[in-house]
Order: C-alpha cells, then structure tokens, then sequence
C-alpha cells in the first residue's frame, strides 16, 4: 500500500471513515504521514499539505492517540511575522482537552522567523502567539532549537551585513523606544515564561535579530538548570551573557559551542570577544568545546569596566554557582579562527589526563605555531593522553601525492618552514602523537610552500607517511587463563604492516605456542590469542557475537565508543566467557545484569538528583529468571507489534556483452519484536522452496521448518536476526539492473559510453544508484557529460564516480559520454565497473511473507513487512 500527502489531504476522507478503519491500517498511514509530511518540514506546500490533515487527527480518539506521539516528538514548528497559516500547528497544539493534551507530546521543538523592514509595526505576531501556546500547553520540551533572523536578500553579503541587517535592527530599537505598545515589547518576557516549566537538556540559540540576546540566554538557563548541550550562533551574544549563563548551568553542561556564523563569511568582520577562563571556570562536566571567530577579552578589563559602570539591574538574576580554579575536563577542543591569547587560555583551563583530540582551523598569520605546539600541545602529548591533533591552515596552497611529486617527508618539512615549526618540534609531534593531521588551503594571491609540487585542488588533506595514521595499539584487553605476553601482538602487527589492509590477513594465524585468531570489523581488529587444540571456528563465532552484542548496546562499535564506555566493555566481556567458555552471550540475558548505557543516560537525565549511577542492573538473575535464554520474562508494551525486513543483497558479474556470468544473493530477515510476555510465532511464505543453505537463530524450531517450512520460534525482545540464506537467481531471470558499457581505446586516449537500464525490478524505482568506472592508470585528463545525475573523476584512483540516484521504470535512460587522454602510450583495458543500488519493497528472489499466527498470548500485534534489495559486489566487465 503506498500513501502519500496528496491522497491522505485531498482525498475526501471523512471522519466516519476514519472511525471504521483498523488500528493496524492507522498505524501504517501514520507512518506514510510522518515520513512524508511531517518528517521534511521545510517548505510552504508541506506546511500547507499538514494543515489540511489536521483536521482528521483530532476527529477521534483513538486516531489521536496513534498520531500525536509520533508527530509532535519531532515537528519542526516555523512561525513567520509573514507566514500566518503556521498558526494551524499553534491552534492544535492549544485545542483544550482536560484528558488528552497534545501539547503534552511536543519533545523537540525547532523555531524558526525572520523579521523583515516593516514588522516593528506589526499588531498580530505568530511568534508571541506560539510562545503563549508553549508556555501554557507544551511542559515537556526537552531540546529547543531557536534561530531568530533579520531579511538579508544577499546572505552575508558584504553590503547586507553593514546595510540591511544592522538597518532593520535599528529600526526595531528607535521603534520600541517610541511606541510602548508594541508586542513586541513582549516578546522577551513571553520567551521567559515559555520555557520557564520545560526541563530543558540541549538548547540552540540562533540570532542576528536584536530581540533575541543574552536576556533570552539567562533566562533559559535560570529557569532549566540541567542544560547539557548548550549551541549559540549569531552577534547578539556577549562574554557577560554567556558567562552568566554558564554559571547556572555549569554543573550539567557537557557541550558547549559559540559560534559567529558571520566572520566565516566575511573574514574582515569582528571577532567575538570572550574570557575564555571565566566560561570554563563554572564548567565541572563540560567534555567538548566548540568555537568560532572568537577573540580574547581580558578578565582585567571586565573587572575594571564593571567598577566604572553602575547599573541600577544586575544581568545576572538569581543565584549563580561561584567560579572555580579547578582545570576543565574537556575531552575535544575545536576552534576556527580564534586569536592566540584564548587558545592558550583555553589549554591552560583543561586537564592533561581527559584531553584526547583537538581539531584547529585558523589564517595562517593569526597563530604563531612554534610557540603555540611548545607552550599548549607538547605538554598535553608528553604528560597527558592527547592522540590526534588535526590542522587546517588557510593561505598555504596545496599537495598532491603521486609518483612524480615530493616525499612526505619533504612536504612536512616545507610546511615547518612555511609555519615556522622547528624541525625538533615536529619530530617531538611524531613521536608523541598517534595522529597529525594537517590541510592546507588556498586563496588567490597567496604563495606556494614549494614551486615543485603540483597544485590541483582548493583543499586536500595531507597525511605524511613517517606518521602513525592508522594506530595499532591496544585499546581494550581482557585475560581469563593467565597472562598472555603482548609481544604475541607486536607478532601480529608486523603481519598487517606487509599488507594493504587489516582485513587481508588470514583470519588464523599460527605461532610455536599460539593460534592468533581474529576478526576485522568497523575499522578495529578483534584478535583472540588461543592454544593450538582451541577450534578456531568456535573462536571466531564467539568474537563475532561480541561485537554484535557491542553494537546492540554501544550502538556504534568505533574506538572513542570504546574508550567512553570501558566499564561496561569490561563487564560484558566478564559476563559472556567464565575461565575460558562461552557462557552469557544472548543480549536479552546480559541486559538483565548491564544496563546499556543508554538507559543511564535517560535516567540520569530525567530523574533529578540520581548520583553514582552504575552500570550493573538493580537485580541479578537467579538462574530462574527464565526457560529461554533470548528471551527475559515479564516483558509488557502498550501497543504490540512486530516487524520483518526481508534484506537481500545481489552478488554478480556480467560481461561485456549483458551476459551473466555468476550471479547469487545473500538475503536476511531482521525482526524488531516489541511483544508482551511469551508469546509463540510462526511464520509462513508464500515460496519457501526458493530460500536455500538457511541459517537461524537459536530460536527457530529446526524440525519444524526442515518437516514444513514453517518458521517456528519464541522471539527474543528488540532488534535481532531472524535467519540467512542463500537464493541462486536463474540464468534466465535477468538481474534488475543492466549497464552497457562502450568503451574504446586508442594511442593516446579513448572514449566511452555507459548506459544505465532497468529490467526485473517489479515496477519499482531504483535509488542511491552509483557506478564506479576505472579508465586506467596512464590517463591524465577527461571529460563527460551525463544527462542524469552527477559525475566525478578522481585524479589520485583514476576513477569516475556518477552518482545517478533515482531511476525511474518510465523514464530517460541514465546515459554518461566522455573521453580521456592518457600522459603515454595506449590506456590500459579491462577494469570491471562497480555498480551500486537500492530497490525498497522488492524482494529480488521473490520471497513474500504469506502470514504470522501468535499462540499462547491472547492479544493480536500490529505485523509490518518491508523489504529491501541492495547490489552486493556487483560488477560488470568491460
């Protein structure tokens, strides 16, 4: 069934109609809805399409109660002085109902207006009216993004920026200032009153509009003390404000980011002044840092200016937290474009055993890096824990790296003198850190580091060989018989150095004394050192299931997740082996014992006052917790449901000619089981027979299936795999996409023509499709053109990307032409082309869901299928 805004708004739906449709029909319609509508508010029509459907969501009941949750966690409310049909989202929002308040869903609120010439005399504003509505209706915000702007035709134009937007700003001030009774003399207090009830974690200030400044700042963090994540952009915000501001929130704030969007720009506009101490120091938590054109103030002149000034009302309303002398505990640090004197500032305000990455963008006269790397970076590298040091220098022109350019070593030494780096200050870089990542960009009317390296782009990224870009060191380790020598790893580090990638080592290793078996999965290697009787395979299915179970709690399996979530890392790895065997390795089990640390964070941030959060469940399972061991008893959800995604994945190579020479497909179906207690499922397909080499989850009844092809199983609660197979696609099928390549070579050159056809795609269209068309090393230059999509050539891999996209079944073909020239002789021939797509709701093999009967349990669950066919190694010989 496929809905879209049109059919739901125009098509003459009733609310009697909408009293006979099924539960599980509304929940399908409201997910179209949310996905179409609601999901991209960006544009007049959409807001017009939702208005139209706002009407039959409040007709019953129970259809309200399927699509308010939904839709008002995540709607992007825009109120403009200009655009008054936004007002039908504030008129929902405040539709008075004593047992059902649809204010009471609105979790995330984005805010959008712009005030144009003329609207200081405005009578009637949307915005003051969405503030009432908010303050009175909607208590449960939790992040609030608010970006208030003046008219700029150009944006950020030099004329704009020193004409209109300061002009239109003036405007609002000589006019409030003569006329008292204008609503917008509320505006400022509405914005306090507002938020005043919300319990606020992530707020985002955006302003250039004069009403919008440091008092809207205060008050929000006065009246929401538990702020995390706190983002200002814009001109209105000054050192006292934020200071100020930061005092109220310092023990809760974890990100804090300034930015003046302006100066990016316009790199002639002025800096925003900041002290940066007198901000850290109210910062006891505050892990990241974010800044941008930022120029130092001194606390001297702040104290000599507040002596000199007397003001008859402080700024700072109510009782802020004292500063302190204490260093700040910031794991990140990135600026762009900020003086020297705060950068400085700013590492001598953080701790050395918490900083681990810096990331700086600045001119390339502003910073004086000899004395910059010697008085803030080399400290924090020798005594402290810092890795990565990333650089991004403007005014240097740029590298390439080939056969036929500098050594790296050259370039780095180029770049010292072009910084004015001592030589010992790069070494003394290399050798404490793990990762020196330095850019260079141009601009016009700049000098070059060298004459000999060939300039080809604005920006490209410049990692020097002699440097450790790809770390080998041990994050994690875990022992269960013993201690193991960790020169058994050196061992294994010098056999991924003789090859291209971690992944081309064999996945056992054998050494006198141990078998070196491991994995290579999300940029990290999994390596199990094990005696020689250990079956390797049971080693690696047992490191596999490690990271799945990683990835179900960490939700991203990277090294900084890792290091952020050590504890709980260390837990699971006690809890899956004891003395050597497997034992807990089912995530239901697991989180019975360790909680996710996500859910440590939700209640750390919705219950007030909780200190020593752990990471260990409130209660251990006695052993009795349950029969089946996926599965923890006492699961209960308001709404049951289920979900299947049937993924397969298309492995082929075909010739020149379209025909194909093998061809195979990989498929899985995942599940996400939201069901109450027990309950017993089975499912059936329409043409099982077609599925072969099955495998399946330990919930599945084997029997059952290999007697009747049914599946038979007791779910586990959550997201897990259900089964995969293998399908092999006849000779005569066809695959669903065909790409003709043409391709002709001469002395000096050649010329290609590549088209892109669909064949068995059941009527669907095809998205995020990609070819990758290799010309060869030799060649030097080329040129194409396409009538669909967008085309790329990469001059380090010789290599064309077009990006198609979406392909319709009735359409233009997708056509690329184009020819090359190559710097001698003949180009090389016979690179296959990758090929990359997706086809949503079409099986390639034809499976289908055929129905899914619950036992034991009494209630009857929403059931929703998808499914999904992507290219695998899809490659088409030229």
């Amino acid at each position: 069934m496929t809905v879209d805004s049109g059919s739901i708004t125009h098509s003459g739906v009733y609310a009697k109609h909408l009293l006979e449709i099924p539960e599980d029909l509304l929940a399908l319609i409201l997910n179209h809805v949310y996905s179409l509508c609601v999901g991209n508010c960006k544009g007049s029509d959409t807001f017009r399409d939702v208005a139209k459907f706002i009407p039959y969501i409040y007709v019953c009941r129970r259809f309200a109660q399927l699509i308010l949750p939904n839709i008002w966690r995540y709607v992007q409310i825009v109120p403009n002085t200009r655009n008054a049909y936004n007002l039908h989202f504030v008129r929902v929002l405040q539709k008075d109902n004593p047992t059902f308040s649809y204010g009471n869903y609105l979790k995330t609120l984005v805010v959008k207006f712009t005030a144009h010439l003329g609207d200081e005399r405005c009578k009637n504003l949307p915005i003051t009216s969405l503030l009432r509505v908010v303050a009175k209706h909607c208590p449960n915000i939790k992040q609030i993004t608010f970006e208030a702007s003046v008219s700029r035709p150009s944006q950020y134009s030099e004329h704009t920026l020193g004409y209109n937007g300061s002009f239109i700003n003036e405007h609002f001030e000589w006019h409030l200032e003569q006329a008292s009774a204008s609503p917008w003399h509320q505006f400022q207090s509405l914005f306090e009153t507002a938020f005043t009830r919300t319990c606020l974690t992530e707020v985002t200030l955006v302003s250039d509009f004069v009403l919008v400044d440091d008092k809207c700042l205060i008050a929000l963090a006065r009246h929401n003390r538990k702020i995390q994540t706190l983002r200002l952009f814009g001109d209105q915000f000054t050192n006292d404000g934020i200071v100020t501001a930061v005092g109220f929130i310092g023990d809760s704030l974890k990100q804090l980011e300034i930015v003046n969007e302006i100066h990016e720009f316009i790199p002639n506009a002025p800096l925003v002044e900041l002290c940066i101490e007198q901000v850290l120091s109210h910062c006891t938590k505050l892990q990241q840092i974010y800044l941008t054109g930022i120029e130092y103030k001194s606390a001297d002149e702040i104290i000599k200016k507040e002596e000199n000034e007397s003001t008859d009302a402080p700024l700072t309303n109510g009782s802020i937290k004292s500063p302190s002398e204490n260093t700040c505990p910031l794991g990140v640090i990135q600026t762009c474009e900020v003086d020297q004197v705060t950068l400085e500032r700013l590492f001598q305000h953080t701790s050395k055993q918490t900083l681990v990455k810096v990331n700086i963008t600045s001119s390339l006269g502003r910073i004086k890096w000899q004395r910059f790397f010697v008085s803030s970076i080399l400290p924090f590298a020798r005594e402290g824990i810092l890795e990565e040091m990333s650089m991004m220098v403007k005014g240097c022109r740029t590298h390439r790296f080939s056969e036929n350019t500098l050594d790296a070593r050259i370039i780095m030494r180029n770049i010292g003198h072009t910084l004015q780096i001592s030589e010992d200050i790069i070494n003394s870089l290399k050798t404490n850190l793990h990762c020196w990542d330095v850019s260079v960009g141009r601009k016009d009317e700049q000098t070059s580091i060298s004459e000999r390296v060939d300039f080809v782009e604005e920006r490209v990224n410049l990692m020097p060989a002699e440097f450790d870009v790809i770390s080998r060191k041990i994050l994690i380790e875990k022992h269960w018989r013993g201690l193991i020598n960790r020169q058994v790893v050196d061992y294994f580090n010098d056999l991924v150095t003789k090859v291209a990638s971690p992944e081309d080592v064999i996945p056992v290793l054998f050494t006198p004394k141990y078998r070196l078996v491991h994995i290579y999965r999300y940029g990290l290697t999994f390596l199990s050192p094990v005696s020689n009787e250990v079956d390797a395979l049971l080693v690696i299915e047992f490191l596999h299931r490690i990271v799945d179970i990683l990835l179900e709690y960490l939700g991203d399996v990277s090294e900084s997740s890792i290091k952020d979530n050590f504890d709980v890392v260390y837990q699971l790895l006690e809890e899956m082996m004891d003395y050597g065997y497997p034992l807990t390795t089912e995530p239901n089990a697991l989180k019975e014992m360790i909680l996710a640390p996500t859910i440590i964070n939700k209640v750390m941030s919705q219950v007030a006052g909780v200190a020593g959060v752990t990471s260990v469940g409130h209660h251990l399972p006695n052993g009795n917790l349950s029969t089946i061991p996926w599965r923890k008893t006492g699961v209960k959800y308001t709404n049951n449901e289920i979900y299947f995604d049937i993924i397969e994945e298309i492995d082929a190579i075909v010739d020149s000619n379209g025909s194909i020479v093998s061809s195979e497909t990989h498929g899985s179906i995942q599940a996400n089981c939201r069901l109450s207690g027990m309950p017993d499922l089975t499912l059936s397909f329409t043409n099982p027979r077609v599925l072969d080499d099955c495998s399946f989850h330990p919930c599945v009844r084997y029997n059952t299936w290999e007697k009747d092809k049914l599946l038979s199983f007791i779910p586990p609660d959550g997201h897990f795999q259900l089964m995969s197979y293998r399908v092999n696609i006849p000779q005569n099928y066809g695959l669903p996409v065909f790409v003709k390549p043409q391709i002709q070579v001469g002395t000096n050159g050649g010329k290609f023509d590549i088209s892109v056809s669909l064949r068995n795609t059941g009527g669907k269209a095809v998205e995020n499709m990609l070819l990758e068309i290799p010309l060869g090393a030799s060649v030097s230059n080329m040129y194409a053109t396409c009538n669909i999509g967008s085309y790329i050539f990469d001059p380090a891999t010789k290599c064309v990307r077009w990006d198609i996209g979406k392909i319709n079944p009735v359409g233009r073909t997708p056509l690329l032409s184009g020819d090359f020239n190559t710097a001698e002789g003949s180009p090389e021939t016979g690179h296959p082309i990758s090929v990359q797509f997706t086809i949503n709701m079409y099986p390639v093999s034809g499976l289908k869901v055929d129905a899914l009967k619950v036992y034991v349990e009494s209630y009857k669950p929403y059931k929703g299928v998808r499914s999904l066919t992507k290219a695998g190694k899809f490659q088409i010989r030229t």
